[in-house]
């Protein structure tokens, strides 16, 4: 790589806007995700102020950028996390200008060079993110010694000749034709943000029936304001027959064509009627008639969880998981 051509530029949190989105709708990577509007709500909840890592040529135009929201430890260390309720906050790259392998996979590979350097150069104790499943090639990170872990997702084709429901097990057909016989109901909202509090009783449900706390409401309103914005979120809500609220999910949508299956809940008492199957199968409906060519369920790495996502029919697919810790001795000489 030319360094003279190529540059590292930090984009400060006032400055990411349209230009950013610009880029992040075009690159093979970005996502609703990495979005200003999804920067935004961390930085809310985070307490914290972003900036973006980018590496620009000498026209001033982005090959590559990272997002850095920084936080605290609780020892009061600096670091770097995924933020809370978003799957994948990773680097995204400008669409190739060749078709030849070998380029684009050297010059790919150098522009994480430059990343990484002013990741383990930004005071950082612990850097640990998930990558978006597009990111393949993770060798930079381990020749640099970040530790790796492989995490799983399904993702489900839309748009096939196939009907959704035979890619279903038989047993989720079962359930998702029962409750088309009892006549229940899935309806998009068409006010996401007034409806949050019902969606919210439901989530919550699910979370304490694990004997877990929930993320705040307020989290998900952030997040979920910045994604009504852009018109890249969907709210659906289940029905019982009687007209009861018993189950709900929020689904967004990424410029890629890609549908994620984002948060959802179901009221416990009702998770032998079928809801939680049936709500999947009517929102992969809608989906497709929306021209979304793929269906994320953003996340199969919990075992119970991974078992039942595996019953929709969806491509087992890998993504990573990356890790850089600084030895506390570099602390102790005052490096950073």
């Amino acid at each position: 790589m030319d360094e003279k051509k190529y540059r590292t530029i930090r984009l400060e949190s006032e400055d990411i806007g349209p230009s950013w989105d610009a880029f992040v709708e075009s690159s093979p990577q970005g996502s609703i995700f990495v979005t200003s509007g999804w920067i935004r709500a961390c930085e809310k909840i985070l307490n914290s102020k972003a900036f973006i890592i980018t590496i620009q040529d000498d026209k001033d135009r982005i090959l590559a950028g990272f997002p850095v929201i920084p936080g605290k430890s609780r020892f009061g260390f600096r670091i770097l996390q995924t933020p809370p309720l978003t799957p994948y906050f990773t680097i995204a790259f400008a669409p190739s200008t060749t078709e030849k392998s070998e380029k684009i996979i050297n010059h790919q590979l150098e522009l994480v060079a430059m990343v990484i350097t002013e990741l383990q150069e930004g005071g950082f104790a612990k850097i640990e993110f998930k990558c978006d499943p597009a990111i393949l090639d993770i060798r930079e990170f381990l020749w640099q010694k970040w530790e790796v872990w492989v995490c799983y997702t399904f993702i489900g084709r839309l748009n096939t000749n196939t009907d959704i429901l035979s890619r279903f097990n038989y047993d989720i057909r079962r359930q998702v034709n029962k409750c088309l016989r009892e006549n229940m109901q899935v309806k998009l909202s068409s006010q996401p943000l007034a409806d949050l509090p019902l969606f919210y009783v439901l989530y919550n449900k699910t979370w304490a029936k694990q004997d877990k706390k929930a993320p705040r409401q307020d989290t998900i309103r952030f997040f979920l304001e910045e994604a009504v914005k852009r018109n890249s979120a969907r709210m659906y809500l289940g029905y019982a027959e009687n007209g009861e609220l018993i189950s709900g999910a929020i689904v967004l949508l990424s410029s890629r064509g890609i549908a994620h299956y984002w948060v959802a809940g179901t009221d416990p008492d009702f998770l032998d009627t079928g809801i939680t199957p049936f709500m999947i199968y009517k929102i992969m409906l809608d989906q497709e008639s929306s021209t979304f060519a793929l269906f994320d369920f953003d996340g199969a790495n919990i075992r119970s969880i991974a078992a039942f996502k595996n019953h929709f029919g969806g491509n087992l697919t890998p993504y990573f998981q990356l890790k850089y810790e600084r030895k506390l001795c570099d602390f102790r000489r005052n490096r950073f």
